[in-house]
């Protein structure tokens, strides 16, 4: 272990409890903000050796100067998503100052690609009895998820060495460079799928915002899933396996819901509903899937639940029968083995 001065230890372990204090009550707050918003959350209390170093930097005129004895990390999703994320930090905390001061302004050269994420330095907002951790200033860090995994990926080859390298710099800049073009392009997807060079004609696509429409044709949003794009898949295989064409289809369920059934049925989901309408108003096609002794590619098991009406003395073979007892029977054999 490196040799550190009495005093610069005494001053490190007067600090560190309080810093800890501070941050078991920074992560009370900033953990379930994270969560809410799946973000990543990290903390850290700066080690004795590392706090060392910072004071030999040159860049401290005193201890009360000294930012990030305590430090945390939130890692969000996209570029977009940091200013949201320091909105709430700005809220929650006592905000003083941030590097870079301006996400619109910077001083990096155009050709340089170096670590520029967001840090803000704030300090706990007094609620209640004033603690002594409230004279502390800590940091926060925000980057996205990409910014993260470089950071992570590149720390030990280009930090904890004992030969710098204008290669290892070299290649660490140009991984920079390389996610900064990605992060562009995430940023920017929406408009640039849209451009002419990239937004082509494909069938199976069309197919299949084709079966999004449909369903957004007789169910409104909220009664639909968040993932339609699973949605219209599973649709497109009942459908080939069934035999069935998509405008045949629309007409089936304009018969049902004109029986008040079909899209009026509140105990299925959507996908159920498009079954027990197929089951209704085109039982052979039905009836031939679940007689058919082999099928091609890959197996395809029809999912029906008990609360579904289904015809007696059908083949099971090619269904998957849920009646909602399933997993304590499963529960239980793995208990008994």
């Amino acid at each position: 272990m490196m040799k550190i001065s009495a005093q610069v230890q005494s001053i490190y372990y007067e600090l560190e409890p309080v810093a800890k204090e501070l941050e078991l009550s920074i992560n009370k707050h900033l953990q379930e903000v994270c969560n809410n918003n799946q973000w990543l959350y990290i903390h850290r209390v700066k080690s004795l050796e590392s706090f060392a170093q910072k004071l030999e930097t040159g860049r401290y005129s005193g201890i009360e100067k000294i930012d990030d004895l305590f430090a945390c990390t939130i890692v969000v999703q996209n570029i977009e998503t940091i200013e949201q994320a320091a909105k709430i930090i700005k809220e929650k905390f006592n905000f003083l100052y941030s590097r870079p001061t301006n996400l619109t302004h910077t001083k990096i050269r155009p050709e340089n690609f170096v670590y520029d994420s967001l840090r803000m330095y704030c300090r706990a907002k007094q609620i209640g009895p004033f603690k002594d951790y409230h004279n502390l200033i800590f940091e926060i860090q925000i980057k996205t998820f990409l910014e993260h995994a470089w950071a992570i990926a590149t720390h030990d080859f280009s930090y904890k060495t004992d030969t710098i390298s204008w290669g290892r710099e070299r290649i660490v800049s140009q991984m920079k460079a390389m996610l900064d073009n990605i992060e562009l392009t995430i940023n920017n997807a929406e408009d640039l799928a849209e451009t002419q060079y990239i937004n082509k004609i494909h069938e199976h696509y069309k197919f299949i915002n084709a079966i999004i429409a449909f369903y957004k044709k007789f169910w409104n949003d909220e009664k639909l899933p968040a993932d339609k794009r699973r949605l219209a898949l599973n649709t497109q295989a009942l459908l080939a396996k069934l035999d069935i064409k998509l405008e045949e289809l629309e007409e089936l369920l304009k018969n049902e819901n004109l029986e008040k059934r079909g899209s009026y049925t509140l105990s299925l989901s959507p996908f159920q509903i498009i079954v027990q309408t197929i089951i209704n108003q085109k039982f052979s096609n039905f009836e031939t899937f679940v007689n058919s002794k082999e099928q091609k590619g890959n197996p395809y098991y029809l999912l029906l639940t008990e609360n579904m009406d289904i015809p007696n003395n059908i083949n099971f073979s090619n269904i998957l029968s849920i009646k909602g007892n399933e997993a304590n029977i499963l529960l239980r054999r793995e208990k008994n083995e």
